[in-house]
């Protein structure tokens, strides 16, 4: 029997491209849905969910990623959050661990994928979606946010990621998509993106700060290991107000460390 593995590119240098193979032991579930394939199997992680060929959470470490895009940024008078992605719930979990009287708003545009998770890692939304203080809805994060009069406080972008081919999730990633979140906020307010790995995905993470910088008078960088995802996972907090991050186990200040992401 021919032995199965998820192969996601790692990094491309001038000799060619480098790719991490991880082993699948067994396949849970598979399905084609609207906008994604989605795959659920079990790895040397745990169970794990994939999404058109990329890892997106692992049942071993998901609750690093997922600290470390919700809690570091967060204010204690955020009341008002909103999640763009992040159908599986583990954000809205850890979300919902911040204090009393938070309002999460998830939008993803997949139902499938909640389904399934709901259905073969239900550990990881934890019976979220039952709290009256979350409303998940399945729309396209575009739409929803060039629609919306509501402010949020803290916007937590929890999408795929961003390709280095052109991709149409790259398009949450332009300035022209956060100049409509910066709408959908007040001066006080945070919103926080995930950039793939450090140092691989630099170039990305460069071109991303490039073109939103000027967008808002502060930001921060920050990762956390995710050794599920390869390495140094980066987040990055965009604000007009100075950030402070709270200090969570393990979380690495990048911009302490490399000084061509300072600003």
């Amino acid at each position: 029997m021919n032995e199965i593995y998820i192969k996601e590119k790692f990094v491309k240098g001038p000799y060619g491209t480098s790719y991490v193979y991880t082993p699948v032991l067994e396949e849970i579930y598979r399905e084609k849905s609207e906008y994604q394939d989605i795959w659920i199997v079990k790895t040397p992680f745990g169970r794990t969910l994939v999404l058109d060929g990329i890892i997106q959470l692992t049942e071993f470490d998901e609750k690093l990623y997922h600290e470390a895009l919700v809690k570091p940024a967060y204010k204690k008078k955020y009341r008002n959050i909103l999640i763009l992605g992040g159908g599986d719930g583990g954000a809205a979990r850890e979300a919902t661990k911040l204090g009393k009287n938070i309002k999460v708003t998830i939008v993803d545009i997949d139902p499938k994928v909640t389904e399934a998770i709901l259905k073969y890692i239900p550990e990881v939304p934890n019976n979220v979606f039952k709290k009256k203080n979350v409303n998940l809805i399945n729309t396209d994060a575009w739409e929803f946010v060039e629609n919306q009069k509501e402010k949020y406080d803290y916007i937590l972008v929890d999408l795929t990621d961003v390709r280095e081919e052109e991709y149409q999730v790259n398009r949450f990633y332009k300035s022209e998509f956060i100049k409509k979140l910066k709408e959908i906020t007040d001066e006080d307010a945070r919103i926080l993106y995930f950039l793939g790995l450090y140092p691989i995905d630099k170039d990305i993470i460069l071109r991303f700060i490039d073109e939103n910088k000027t967008l808002f008078k502060h930001y921060r960088i920050y990762g956390m290991y995710v050794p599920s995802f390869g390495g140094i996972w980066t987040y990055i907090v965009l604000s007009d107000k100075p950030i402070r991050l709270n200090k969570i186990k393990e979380l690495i200040d990048l911009m302490k460390i490399d000084p061509d992401l300072n600003p």
